[in-house]
């Protein structure tokens, strides 16, 4: 019997793709060992000096410089493979992770949280720029709309906010998305979509300059679904995960 939970690959290609995953992934850390070593040349060479080895210093840079570029060659070479290993780690993470839930979260109570916490309402978003030592300033950008369909929704309000002139630095937008009834299905749509969101800034490109964050209010109870990062996080959506905790009064 198959464990759900071990990777079998089911055609030839993908046996190919696993093989050649799994051996960038040994040559990205052989680059890593090679840098330590490396390093060690450089350390022996004091000892080489201080114990007058012959060719001490030859040896210590000869070595240094060997390692270096071999560490540099298999580091730069084979990243990506790290970075789709760190990603696979990361999800499995997450996907042990359920979605939070916020309470009071209609329109109007929203509305006029966001109005306390100084948001002021431009170009059809809720807009509040904050200071943060990690980022220099954030810019958040919260948006409310009826949604029937998830992606769709997502995609065509992801697109406005790229085609606007909102968009900018450190800009983290928060699509908050009411539904008459929120089903199953839709939380877990809700949860793939949150989580690729927060792998691709934290993992595939710290750098990134802009990130969204997905929110689903059920309008017949007033309670919000989102994907909480937690305090462990650093990254322009676990600033929108606590400015929407601060919003409904959930931050601890």
């Amino acid at each position: 019997m198959k464990d759900e939970n071990t990777q079998v690959p089911d055609t030839f290609d993908e046996q190919e793709e696993l093989r050649s995953e799994k051996r960038g992934l040994r040559l990205y850390f052989s680059g890593l060992v090679c840098c330590l070593i490396a390093f060690g040349f450089i350390i022996a060479g004091i000892f080489f000096q201080k114990y007058n080895v012959k060719n001490g210093d030859a040896i210590a840079i000869g070595g240094f410089v060997i390692f270096g570029i071999a560490a540099v060659f298999l580091i730069v070479k084979n990243i990506g493979y790290a970075l789709l290993w760190e990603a696979d780690r990361k999800e499995k993470k997450l996907n042990g992770q359920e979605l939070t839930s916020l309470p009071a979260m209609g329109k109007t109570t929203l509305q006029q949280a966001l109005s306390e916490n100084k948001f002021q309402y431009e170009n059809g978003y809720y807009y509040r720029k904050k200071f943060s030592f990690w980022k220099d300033s954030v810019r958040y950008y919260i948006k409310l709309t009826d949604a029937t369909d998830l992606s769709g929704t997502l995609d065509r309000e992801i697109d406005n906010f790229n085609n606007s002139d909102c968009n900018g630095q450190n800009a983290c937008l928060i699509i908050i998305m009411y539904q008459n009834g929120v089903t199953e299905d839709t939380r877990t749509a809700l949860k793939d979509i949150s989580t690729n969101s927060a792998i691709a800034e934290t993992v595939i490109d710290p750098h990134l300059n802009a990130t969204f964050l997905s929110v689903v209010v059920d309008i017949l109870t007033g309670t919000g679904y989102f994907f909480d990062l937690h305090k462990s996080h650093i990254s322009l959506y676990s600033h929108g995960c606590r400015i929407l905790k601060k919003l409904t009064g959930t931050s601890r």
